[in-house]
């Protein structure tokens, strides 16, 4: 490149010398011409020692306007005179000079365009006549250097093109040289104009193009500015500058500028013009230019109007010229909008004092103000300080040092970037560290921000505050202690109705307690606000006041202060159960009939109030079959109560159904209600009509009128007996009734009677009346009207009679024989008789035949004393028996009894049912009893249920067979009957009187409803036998442990219900069964098992009640912590420079169960102690990203080019840890130190008491040259910079002898080795030295000797 270079400026400065050199009088000074401001104070490369600002002065230097801030407009006319009245070609006004100049600063770069207008036709000033436009460009690269380039065209007598180019350099203040400045320009690269019109050197001796062109072609041009003398109201500064056109002429400008109040310029400038001179065309005498900045801004200025706050100045210049010609000028600079002078304008959005916890918890760890800074220009330096309650600076935090790198590539992103200040982050960040390295104590801070612009101007803010508090919440429960201490039973019964928890704690602004159910949902919730937790008292209500249902909750306090500090303490495993008061109401029958008649015309209701401590009220509301209360009665007794039927107001209800209800309000709010059986209020008697199939009947077994049958209707649902009475001479009844029976389906349509009573013996003649009698189950009695019939037998001779029609005659001492009464009703005497007992074919088992009178009674046992039969018992059958008898007056007389019943057998029923014992609550498994009966057709089934004392409670009755049926435990009233033992019995006694008693005895109604909970202790655990919660226990918890029929408690998957068991405890299996339970983790097959568990708890009860409940959802992992570290950037250079400054670490954990705590550490490299260098932690939670500056704990940088090992620890709730370790590389940083660069490295490691790598481990020679390369690599980023590099040594005996023998030729030979390295790198050779400093500037003393590993060093200090 250097080679091209030198070419090109060679074949440049040859082809320059082709052509002859005259350009025409006053040439040079060409761009003077373009403004009064330049004619009177010459022109300089350096825009003059005040820098003005005007636009014309760009054809000079393309690079002036590059720091210009406002809109610039520029107009100005000159006429050229000349006073020479002996030269005719140079008098009077022959040349004319006109500019219009404008100018736009925008944040890429500054563009500027100037329009020209010339004429000359003075013989000494041969300029012709033309006009210009020039455009050009500029950009400041940095705060002091800025490059320019312009473009041009003139057009008249002849034309020309060409391009300017330039660079301002601001050096600053050099002694008392203030704002000093150097510029340089080569200006004219093209086309120049050449009016033809001749030179200096006269028009023959011109040579053609371009020896005599306008200006002279390619003029380089450099130029120094400063200012003398700046007091107030004053200033004093010059302007040098020297020219070479065409590298044919040398010119020299200079220019005297003062200015006054700010206000009045006064410029004078002169020039010297080699070839003019020589040619004797120069002149010796000055310019002069005055000008005036007139500031304008109306009085009710607009801030966003520019042209109501703008700068005017008139300006007035005079410039000679050869042979007494004059330019006289004069202009106005119209500078659009004020100078900046405004200081930023800081925006914070704090409303209010700020807590933070910086204690890496992921909550408010940081304090972030959302920010902005504005500015009319660009902000280039912004500070924010923190201060302590004692008003001592702990803390700032600053916009990053900008470094520009002039390399290739930065240099054309210099060049094209649109300019702008430094980076104002929209979130001011502040992670409650101090510069010292460490956390901010407890305690309130103050912090304000500062931030510059690019003209200095400084704004502060206000003072805000921020507190920082590490300090969380102190919170400390005591539940209740003992067995079943987590038990209780919010029932009003005096006996556990509320949970204490006792607890104390810290004064915060709101303590949060929650009480959760076992679906995890919030049922009540207490805040505490600015005060501390008192004790905690639970009713076992929710927040609606209404009583929770029996379960497992979980209680829960829990705060978090201002700062996001967090503490929370729980109670689990609490149980509600609840055997509420419970009320019960039953009634005396349920039917009865307010009618007066003295039969059931009250029911009695009896309340049942066990429990009355805390009963406030109490009633019976009656109501109707469509609910409505029609009576309510109230007492202050708790007693039997007689209810008459009436409503309010005394009046009989009407006929229904009705049903009481009870219901009791206790003071915790618990209202219980009972409702009674349904019960009829009936007041309607049976009905009946009845019929008689004959007046007057003779049953005397003639077969002629022996019965008298009677047809009736009865009202359904009745009881209904049959009745009949002997009538008294006056036609009334007497006494009781001769026969009575009750009407059965069987007799229910008709009835033939035999004349005969309930024994079955004939009744005396007479008359007689048959009615039905009804009876409701309310009471109401109904009769039919009786129908009279008169018995007469009066013509019959014999009459023969038994006392029974049906016998069993199989000695069971029941009805075992049967007796004949023959009656012999005739005045003549009998001769004889014959007495036979006939089966159904007519022959005779029995026969007795005698002379006279027959017997009063003849007895049969059943035994067949002829026939086929003789001397054995008779079959079962239909029989009858017959008398005859001879009179002595030899007429005979016959009576017959038709039918007889031998019947041996005995009913038959097999009765069972499905279980013993059942619950006569509704929602029971079993709420009732069924029971299955197969029985032989009888007339009449009873069965009846009693208690352990046998009183019947309930009966039924079957005609026929008796039927299944369901006793759902309650009595005839509908009442359900108390918990005990009871049997059942059912009987039946045929005609024969063969009776039948079957029973079911041990039968159990057992209501109580069991309710049963199963809680796992540890919400995880790990069975890996570290001795650290490796067993969970289960604790069982059931109000019925008697009458348990089978149980189970299974482990089981909890996110999958149809998954396998893990693991078995079972009555099947033989475990007995027990309170508590403990798992060691392993399953039935003997493995650990590892994932999310429910513990499951079967019951079942004989009485047929089961249940199934589970646990909270519990953990079991032997799985420590799966750990993860991703870190960003790769090139870590906490140097400040606003690339790649802050680490991003990236910190996760898997892990099966909660974590308990953790910790990341980075400590300094192994080889130098491995001490802590900084570490954060915390518990339950781990932040998500660390933001680590590169400081340690007491506030000191990484050093460069160094790893740091680190560990990052974490340990769950069940004790497992897990450990994860790696290093964090620290790139090569460039640092400040003062106002130099420097880069230190610690970690070149040289072979002992040598300067090379010879004989190192591999592994260390390769790191040596890998941060040797990287250093090549930044130190050619800035090639701008010489670099020294330093060798530092460790003095450790402190004596200088060792420095001056040892360490400073050790040092300085190994500064050498780098520099040799660098240079192989590419780091050019002539930008590098090197000198050994030995142990001359330690970093740690001689009495730290855990840091002596920092004083051995290799610095690269960077020199511009």
């Amino acid at each position: 490149m250097k080679r091209v270079v030198f070419t090109l400026c060679a074949l440049f400065s040859a082809y320059t010398f082709l052509f002859a050199y005259n350009p025409p009088a006053g040439g040079e000074s060409a761009n003077t011409f373009f403004s009064p401001d330049l004619l009177g104070g010459q022109a300089s490369a350096t825009g003059g020692p005040f820098g003005d600002g005007n636009p014309a002065e760009l054809a000079t230097n393309p690079a002036l306007s590059a720091y210009e801030q406002r809109v610039i407009f520029d107009l100005s006319y000159a006429a050229v005179i000349g006073f020479n009245k002996k030269t005719i070609g140079d008098y009077g006004v022959r040349g004319h000079l006109a500019n219009i100049d404008f100018l736009y600063p925008a944040r890429w770069g500054v563009i500027a365009a100037d329009v020209h207008f010339f004429t000359s036709s003075f013989e000494a000033l041969p300029w012709g006549t033309a006009g210009s436009l020039r455009l050009s460009y500029s950009k400041d690269l940095t705060d002091k250097l800025a490059l320019g380039i312009g473009l041009y065209g003139i057009v008249g007598s002849d034309w020309g093109v060409g391009a300017d180019i330039g660079v301002l350099y601001r050096f600053g203040d050099l002694g008392f040289a203030k704002d000093s400045k150097v510029g340089a320009s080569i200006t004219g690269m093209g086309k120049p104009y050449n009016a033809g019109r001749g030179g200096i050197k006269g028009a023959g001796q011109t040579s053609g193009f371009p020896g005599n062109s306008f200006p002279g072609m390619v003029t380089p041009r450099i130029g120094f500015a400063t200012t003398f003398i700046s007091v107030k109201n004053f200033k004093l500064g010059m302007a040098f500058d020297l020219s070479f056109p065409t590298f044919q002429n040398l010119v020299f400008d200079t220019g005297l500028h003062m200015k006054f109040a700010d206000m009045v310029t006064f410029k004078t400038g002169w020039n010297f013009n080699l070839v003019e001179t020589l040619n004797h065309r120069q002149t010796y005498i000055p310019s002069f230019a005055l000008a005036c900045s007139i500031k304008i801004k109306s009085k009710n200025a607009n801030e966003a109007n520019a042209w109501e706050q703008s700068d005017i100045t008139p300006q007035v210049a005079v410039k000679p010229f050869y042979n007494n010609i004059w330019a006289i000028g004069a202009g106005v600079n119209v500078k659009v909008g004020k100078t900046d002078t405004a200081a930023p304008v800081i925006s914070i959005n704090y409303p209010e004092t700020q807590y933070i916890s910086p204690n890496n918890d992921g909550v408010q760890d940081v304090l972030e103000i959302p920010l902005s800074i504005t500015d009319e220009r660009y902000v280039m330096s912004w500070e924010c300080v923190f201060e302590n309650e004692k008003g001592a600076r702990v803390r700032t935090i600053a916009n990053k040092e900008a470094r520009p790198q002039l390399s290739g590539k930065s240099f054309w992103k210099l060049l094209t970037k649109a300019k702008s200040g430094v980076e104002v982050p929209e979130t001011l960040r502040w992670d409650g560290m101090l510069d010292s390295g460490s956390v901010a104590p407890d305690g309130t801070y103050y912090f304000t921000l500062t931030a510059s612009d690019d003209n200095n101007n400084t704004a502060k803010s206000e003072r805000y505050a921020v507190v920082v508090d590490n300090t969380p919440p102190v919170i400390t429960l005591t539940p209740p202690t003992g067995q079943n201490a987590l038990i209780f039973s919010p029932d009003g019964d005096g006996n556990k109705d509320t949970f204490l928890i006792k607890q104390s704690g810290s004064v915060e602004d709101k303590w949060t307690a929650t009480v959760i159910d076992a679906d995890n949902r919030v049922v009540r919730t207490v805040d505490t606000v600015k005060a501390a937790p008192s004790d905690f008292v639970w009713d076992g209500k929710n927040d609606t006041g209404e009583f929770v249902p029996d379960g497992i909750y979980t209680y829960k306090i829990a705060a978090t202060d201002r700062a996001g500090n967090s503490a929370s303490q729980s109670v689990s495993n609490i149980i509600v159960d609840t055997i509420k008061p419970s009320v019960g109401i039953s009634i005396s029958t349920n039917a009865f009939s307010p009618n007066g008649d003295g039969v059931k015309d009250t029911i009695t209701l009896s309340p049942a109030i066990p429990i009355q401590t805390g009963l406030q009220e109490w009633k019976i509301d009656i109501q109707n079959a469509k609910g409505t209360t029609v009576h309510t009665i109230t007492d202050s007794r708790i007693e039997a109560i007689t209810f008459d039927g009436k409503d309010k107001n005394g009046k009989v209800l009407p006929e229904g159904d009705y049903k009481a209800v009870l219901s009791a309000r206790y003071v915790n709010g618990y209202a219980p209600t009972e409702t009674s059986p349904v019960f009829a209020l009936n007041v309607t008697a049976p009905k009946a009509t009845v019929k008689a199939s004959t007046a007057i009947f003779s049953p005397d077994g003639d077969g002629k009128l022996d019965t008298v049958t009677f047809t009736q209707q009865v009202s359904a649902g009745d009881s209904w007996t049959a009745e009949i009475y002997a009538l008294d001479g006056a036609g009334n009844m007497t006494g009781k009734p001769v026969r009575s029976f009750a009407i059965t389906k069987d007799n229910a349509t008709n009835f033939a009677w035999n004349g005969r009573n309930n024994t079955g013996a004939l009744l005396a003649d007479g008359k007689y009346v048959y009615r039905l009698v009804g009876k409701n189950d309310a009471g109401n009695t109904g009769y039919s009207a009786p129908v009279p019939v008169e018995l007469n037998t009066e013509k019959a001779n014999i009459i023969l009679s038994a006392n029974m029609l049906a016998f069993s005659p199989n000695k069971d001492g029941v009805q075992d024989t049967i007796v004949f009464s023959p009656k012999l009703k005739s005045n003549t005497a009998a001769a004889s008789y014959t007495f036979g007992i006939y089966d159904k074919t007519g022959a005779a088992v029995k026969t007795l035949s005698g002379n006279g009178m027959p017997p009063a009674s003849i007895s049969w046992d059943g035994v067949a004393d002829a026939g086929d039969a003789k001397g054995r018992l008779c079959a079962d059958g239909s029989y009858s028996a017959a008398i005859d008898v001879t009179l002595t007056n030899g007429q005979t007389a016959k009576s017959a009894i038709p039918e007889i019943i031998l019947d041996t057998m005995y009913p038959e029923v097999e009765i069972s049912a499905p279980y013993s014992a059942f619950s006569t609550d509704s929602a029971a498994k079993r709420p009732n009893l069924p029971i299955t009966q197969k029985a032989s057709a009888e007339n009449l089934w009873t069965g009846s249920v009693t208690t352990s004392g046998n009183k019947e409670v309930r009966n039924f009755t079957w005609e026929g067979k008796a039927a299944d049926f369901v006793w759902d435990g309650t009595d005839a009233s509908g009442n359900k009957v108390p918990d005990g033992t009871y049997r059942y019995t059912i009987f039946a006694q045929d005609p024969a009187g063969n009776r039948t008693i079957k029973s079911l005895d041990n039968i159990v109604i057992d209501s109580r409803v069991p309710k049963a909970y199963i809680t796992a202790e540890l919400p995880a655990f790990s069975p890996n036998g570290d001795g650290v919660k490796d067993t969970q226990t289960l604790t069982i918890h059931t109000t019925l442990k008697d009458g348990l029929a089978a149980w189970s408690v299974v482990i089981k998957p909890a996110d999958n219900s149809a998954a396998a068991s893990i693991k078995t405890w079972s009555s099947e299996k033989g475990n007995v069964f027990a309170s508590s339970i403990q798992w060691d983790g392993k399953s039935d097959a003997g493995r650990v098992a590892s994932g999310t568990f429910v513990a499951e708890l079967s019951l079942r009860y004989t009485k047929g009640d089961e249940l199934v409940v589970s646990s909270a959802p519990f953990v079991s992992s032997t799985k420590a912590p799966e750990l993860g570290v991703k870190m960003l950037p790769k090139y870590f250079s906490p140097d400040n420079d606003g690339n790649e400054d802050e680490l991003f670490i990236n910190l996760s954990a898997k892990s099966d169960t909660q974590l308990k705590q953790w910790s990341f550490e980075i400590r300094e490299p192994e080889d130098t102690g491995n001490k802590l260098f900084w570490s954060t932690g915390g518990k339950n939670k781990i932040t998500e990203q660390i933001i680590w500056d590169g400081r340690s704990l007491r506030g000191e940088t990484v050093q460069s080019a160094t790893d740091y090992p680190y560990t990052f620890t974490v340990t769950d709730e069940v004790g497992q840890t897990s450990v994860v370790k790696g290093y964090i590389p620290i790139d090569v940083l460039v640092i400040r130190d003062g106002d130099k660069l420097k880069i230190a490295v610690p970690s070149i490691i040289f072979r002992k008491n040598a300067a090379d790598f010879e004989g190192l481990e591999q592994n260390v020679v390769d790191r040596n040259v890998k941060v040797l390369t990287r250093i090549a690599e930044i130190l050619n980023k800035f090639p701008e910079y010489k670099v020294q590099v330093e060798g530092h040594a460790n003095n450790t005996s402190g004596t200088e002898r060792e420095e001056r023998e040892d360490l400073i030729p050790l040092s300085g030979a190994r500064a050498d080795a780098v520099r040799r390295f660098l240079i192989e790198k590419g780091v050019a050779r002539g930008r590098l030295s090197s000198v050994g400093i030995g142990g001359t500037k330690p970093i740690a003393s001689l009495s730290d000797r855990d840091n002596w590993w920092k004083n051995r060093r290799v610095e690269f200090i960077l020199i511009k």
